[in-house]
């Protein structure tokens, strides 16, 4: 919203409502309608879906200046996801009336969302091409590449993973077993790639990690063997 002007966001300034959210609230229920957009402050949200044998499927995990809901307001749907706060979070809500009205208003935020929707359209594609194509591990380093929002400059102490999910939530976004994720940790681990303490995960190396996450470990194609 940033590209806005004036009486713009003077709108946007009027009608957004801002909540906190504590851990483990929820924020909107999958199968509501779609009345407003959410945009995080500060704080993590978790999006999941609900399966037909009463599980849940972590989908997705956003931070600050993250934006949620939009595409079923712009779909004229019901939210196709929950959202679940997974720490404090500072939430504030636009309605979906005034969002459509600033769309009319300013081509440049009607880009910017487009530009938005293209992104996770191209990200979502790859994730799905991901799970057919690429081995547990690399979808591993993927995956702890994106949550640690490392800029893969040289650090000297190994950098915490700020995951708010469990490690059967990581299996479920990777595709795999609880069983199978541990194995993989432990051998990342062991080639010093990360460091496992309790539930915690550091990253050792993110020039190794980033490697594995392209395919390649030490020259070989660690998608030989998929799991």
């Amino acid at each position: 919203f940033k590209c806005l002007v004036g009486s713009q966001t003077a709108l946007v300034d009027g009608e957004k409502t801002p909540h906190e959210y504590q851990r483990g609230q929820i924020i909107f229920y999958e199968g509501n309608p779609a009345f407003a957009v959410y945009c995080i402050c500060s704080g993590a949200v978790k999006l999941y879906k609900s399966l037909r044998n009463g599980e849940q499927r972590v989908i997705r995990l956003l931070g600050p200046q993250q934006i949620m809901g939009y595409r079923a307001v712009f779909a004229d749907e019901y939210y196709g996801a929950t959202a679940q706060a997974v720490e404090r979070s500072f939430v504030c809500t636009i309605p979906k009336s005034t969002l459509l009205k600033l769309l009319h208003q300013s081509h440049e935020l009607t880009l910017q969302f487009l530009s938005k929707v293209s992104v996770e359209l191209r990200i979502s594609e790859e994730q799905m091409l991901s799970l057919t194509e690429h081995s547990v591990k690399q979808r591993l380093a993927q995956l702890l590449l994106s949550l640690s929002g490392h800029e893969f400059t040289p650090t000297k102490e190994p950098l915490q993973i700020k995951s708010f999910l469990s490690r059967s939530e990581i299996a479920q976004m990777i595709g795999t077993t609880p069983e199978t994720l541990s194995r993989t940790l432990h051998e990342l681990a062991a080639k010093g790639v990360v460091h496992l303490h309790d539930i915690n995960i550091y990253v050792n190396d993110f020039s190794k990690l980033q490697r594995i996450a392209n395919g390649l470990n030490n020259g070989i194609d660690v998608n030989q063997v998929k799991s």
